[in-house]
């Protein structure tokens, strides 16, 4: 694929994820403090700050999320450390939903990457993956620090 999308081409592609987000019932905020896919209130919150490159390739990744919160019994019997967190706070705590939570974000890089195939949209996969370690690692840190 193209190494670096003109600026045009970004903004198109952004468009048609946007696009795909409203298409699957749910909302877009570019204005959050945080990036996110809030299943709870069906929204993708995007951090005020993030552009470019960043954008599209977080909107990519939160879409992953999106996709794999489709189906709740599916999701819940392939994440079970988180489906225990949202019934029990203390379980939030444990490690099965660490892990869970980190197998959940790599996943949804990999989804993200799916979506673009589908949706026949331009991605320089190799700065996609790099990206995306780059925020895993921060989960990866977060999964395995002391309480």
């Amino acid at each position: 694929m193209v190494r670096g999308l003109k600026t045009t081409v970004m903004k198109e592609q952004i468009a048609r994820i946007i696009d795909y987000i409203y298409e699957s019932g749910w909302m877009v905020n570019l204005n959050s403090r945080r990036n996110e896919a809030d299943h709870f209130s069906k929204c993708i919150n995007i951090n005020y700050q993030t552009r470019g490159k960043k954008l599209y390739w977080t909107l990519l990744h939160e879409c992953g999320h999106m996709i794999i919160r489709s189906n709740p019994a599916t999701f819940m019997c392939r994440y079970p450390g988180i489906t225990a967190a949202l019934v029990s706070e203390k379980a939030a705590g444990y490690t099965n939903y660490r892990v869970d939570t980190v197998r959940e974000e790599f996943n949804a890089w990999d989804e993200g990457e799916k979506l673009a195939e589908q949706l026949g949209l331009e991605l320089d996969k190799k700065a996609y993956r790099k990206f995306g370690n780059t925020c895993l690692l921060s989960y990866i840190k977060w999964c395995t620090k002391n309480k």
